[in-house]
């Protein structure tokens, strides 16, 4: 009965020390959390106020009735009396008025005089208001209502053909207006951040009170949330996985879309835009750079007798023939072509005209002798090409390529499947004039 009594008694000395330990674990564990949740919110409150004390300048006042009295005159439907009186009454106050008041109401009288085919007026008027400009901020400036003030001046200045002045006005235009998209979507992003790191907040501490109040049952529920966590990790890599699969088939689908806008769907060559693209891109350069440069017209003969006489399936399968041939006798740098039908081009840069006619004759010769399946062996394939040279930097790429058209249209009256230089055709004209002359 003594043995019973003392055994009691020890264990109930070892079980106090241990309840005490863990009410001063748990303690401890309740006070970390509290300072660490109030050490946030006073970083929170130290960052709120040092965004106030670096807060922008604030925009200028605007009168609504300036406004809705530009809206309005936006309208083509607008009366043009009570307008008139409206800007007659504001135009009263404009001694009160800031420089962005004064500058919208410049720039409606400026439409007033515009839809009254006051034009001289109207520019005057603009570029009076447009003076304000440098008292008004740079971020209110990029709006639509003062923005408009160079999309309206370029109208202007096209209709009185000063172009140059149209330009500088619409690319001003065009500015502004960018500076105002990317302001909006910047203030959309800051306020999509600022919701998002409120959730955030409110989700960390509902963390913090559900934590605080389920202490007790915290030695249970730790492998629930290890738990719950490792299914939340994989969750996040899946869609990590799935978000970079779809970006990565968004580029493949991008990328392809541009492909299509550069490349000749039947040919897989090159097409009319990319062409000219890339001419007018090495006409600049021969400008600052002057270099041998030579351009081909090739046009396939009697084209359409075999459209007519084998089908258009036979004639798909003829270009597409031609400009593989063609494209293993161009060299890397060269651009090659189909400008339409069953005429192509092909731009050879640092080729000087020897270089360029051997190539001609080289596609010529490799047409002429390929063996098409598809078409009767008596029925034979040739090429009429035309060549084209720069001469002096002032030549235009169109220019260009309406000399090697004329050469190309040479070569066909000449009997085709040839090669004819535009080169020889103005010597050629050249030399009947100095003849005529003599005569």
């Amino acid at each position: 009965m003594n043995l019973a009594y003392v055994r009691d008694y020890l264990r109930l000395v070892l079980l106090v020390p241990i309840l005490l330990s863990s009410l001063l674990l748990s303690s401890l564990l309740f006070s970390s959390l509290t300072l660490a949740q109030q050490s946030d919110i006073a970083q929170e409150k130290k960052n709120v106020s040092q965004l106030s004390a670096l807060a922008p300048v604030a925009e200028l006042s605007i009168d609504p009735q300036l406004i809705s009295l530009i809206s309005l005159l936006n309208d083509s439907e607008h009366d043009q009396v009570d307008t008139q009186q409206t800007i007659t009454r504001l135009s009263d106050l404009i001694a009160s008025y800031n420089y962005a008041e004064q500058c919208l109401l410049l720039i409606a009288k400026a439409l007033t005089a515009k839809s009254n085919q006051q034009y001289l007026q109207a520019t005057e008027l603009f570029q009076s208001a447009e003076q304000l400009f440098e008292h008004i901020p740079d971020a209110q400036l990029s709006a639509p209502i003062f923005s408009q003030l160079h999309h309206h001046l370029a109208q202007l200045y096209a209709e009185q053909a000063d172009y140059q002045q149209a330009f500088l006005q619409r690319r001003e235009y065009l500015k502004k207006y960018q500076q105002y998209r990317k302001s909006k979507r910047q203030q959309m992003i800051d306020s999509l951040k600022q919701n998002i790191e409120v959730e955030k907040k409110v989700e960390l501490n509902e963390i913090l009170i559900s934590q605080n109040e389920s202490k007790a049952r915290r030695i249970a529920e730790q492998q629930a949330q290890k738990q719950q966590r490792r299914y939340n990790f994989i969750a996040i890599l899946a869609t990590t996985f799935v978000f970079i699969l779809l970006l990565f088939r968004q580029v493949k689908v991008r990328n392809k879309l541009l492909q299509l806008t550069k490349i000749d769907a039947l040919t897989q060559v090159y097409n009319r835009n990319t062409l000219f693209e890339q001419g007018h891109k090495l006409i600049a350069d021969f400008a600052n750079k002057p270099s041998d440069f030579t351009v081909l017209l090739l046009d396939l003969d009697h084209f359409k007798k075999i459209n007519d006489n084998f089908g258009h399936h036979i004639g798909d399968q003829v270009l597409v023939k031609c400009a593989q041939l063609v494209g293993e006798t161009m060299r890397s740098r060269d651009v090659f072509a189909r400008i339409g039908g069953e005429e192509f081009a092909a731009l050879l840069p640092y080729a000087d005209y020897n270089k360029a006619k051997a190539i001609a004759e080289r596609i010529n010769e490799k047409i002429s002798q390929a063996s098409f399946d598809y078409l009767p062996s008596e029925q034979k394939v040739t090429v009429s090409i035309g060549l084209a040279s720069m001469t002096h930097s002032n030549m235009s790429f169109d220019e260009l390529i309406h000399c090697a058209d004329l050469a190309m249209y040479q070569a066909k009256e000449q009997g085709r499947n040839c090669v004819v230089s535009y080169n020889k055709i103005a010597h050629e004209q050249e030399r009947r004039s100095q003849d005529s002359g003599v005569e």
